[in-house]
């Protein structure tokens, strides 16, 4: 599950990315998420990207999540 594509990271900053995903987890307790259909793309036959769909009432937690990680690595200077 991506929450935040980060491309190539230079190393000294990989330190940066730890703290603001470990700062982000320790306030985040377990929630439950259901798959909701699958696909891939360009196509089945010879995929490059896979997807699940998501659904259930904790994805306002999942994008709250996504929304704290993008902040606490902003906050760090990770774009």
């Amino acid at each position: 599950l991506t929450l935040a594509f980060l491309g190539d990271v230079p190393e000294p900053a990989l330190s940066e990315v730890d703290a603001a995903a470990r700062e982000v987890a320790a306030r985040c307790s377990a929630f439950d998420l259901a798959c909701s259909g699958a696909g891939a793309f360009p196509g089945p036959g010879r995929p490059s990207v896979l997807w699940a769909g998501l659904r259930g009432e904790s994805l306002p937690r999942l994008e709250d999540l996504r929304r704290r990680l993008a902040d606490a690595l902003r906050s760090r200077g990770v774009p």
